[in-house]
């Protein structure tokens, strides 16, 4: 991909596009040539309808699945939820986590509020905890325990009762968030999908939005917007046989899916807290 983006030009977009303030020179040629090569991939791979259809229908099978598991643990008689939790609700893995060896006190010190969050954020990163924060273990049910000195005190984290189900609802919502996408890039009333240009856009969105904070939008007065001059001008040494119009039609359709999940996450919030 060097070839195709070297750094006298993306040397060029950045004081063009003024990303200078937001990103190095050598990630924003980064994730330009990664962007591209998944482009290139893409247009090799993935374009037939047929393909589509197939991703789009593991992945609803996906969120089908999830639903059912949901259901069913949530249909359990009051004798079989209480079997099924019990590891859960008797406070084993509290013990198992009691029961560590205590490490050296230089091994694990007391920690702040923001080295607590710290070793949390790691954890959930699945990411090594940095020095003096103690590793994990496994419940006898997969569970990553953890527990941490605060003070005089300790705590101990694993996944509840409760975000267990809100993992499975996550995984539903995550199957339908994919599945939309699939769909929108299988195209409308038979027109061709234009899954590696779509998926290209949404990418180059991605980097506008977040290293310039500008909205990324689309214009037919004056020449375009900056965001498609932006596009164009990339995707020039790309693939040139990918049109203005073409490109102006993948860009409103990624500005309208972006703001549509907007719209749906703002949604779900209201209904999960009304009171707010």
């Amino acid at each position: 991909m060097a070839a195709i983006y070297d750094d006298a030009f993306v040397s060029r977009l950045i004081e063009r596009y003024q990303f200078a303030r937001s990103v190095s020179a050598a990630l924003f040629g980064e994730i330009l040539r990664d962007a591209a090569l998944i482009y290139l991939s893409d247009k090799t791979n993935l374009e037939s309808p047929k393909t589509l259809k197939d991703r789009q229908r593991k992945i609803v099978e996906i969120r089908k699945l999830a639903g059912k598991l949901e259901t069913e643990i949530n249909s359990l008689n009051r004798l079989d939820e209480e079997l099924f939790w019990r590891p859960q609700r008797n406070e084993e893995f509290g013990i198992l986590a009691l029961a560590l060896n205590e490490p050296p006190p230089l091994i694990q010190p007391e920690l702040t509020l923001e080295e607590l969050g710290e070793a949390i954020s790691h954890n959930r990163d699945g990411q090594n905890p940095p020095v003096g924060i103690p590793q994990v273990v496994k419940s006898p049910y997969g569970h990553t325990i953890r527990r941490i000195q605060i003070g005089n005190g300790h705590a101990v984290f694993w996944l509840d009762e409760t975000q267990i189900m809100e993992a499975i609802t996550i995984l539903q919502n995550l199957a339908r968030h994919a599945a939309a996408r699939i769909a929108y890039v299988k195209g409308r009333g038979g027109a061709p999908p234009h899954f590696a240009l779509r998926t290209w856009v949404a990418s180059i969105e991605s980097l506008w939005m977040t290293h310039l904070g500008r909205r990324f939008t689309y214009s037919r007065k004056d020449g375009g917007s900056p965001g498609f001059h932006f596009c164009a001008e990339v995707m020039a040494p790309l693939d040139s046989e990918v049109t203005s119009s073409a490109l102006a039609t993948a860009m409103r359709g990624a500005i309208r899916l972006t703001r549509k999940v907007q719209r749906d996450g703002a949604a779900q919030a209201v209904r999960e807290n009304p009171a707010s």
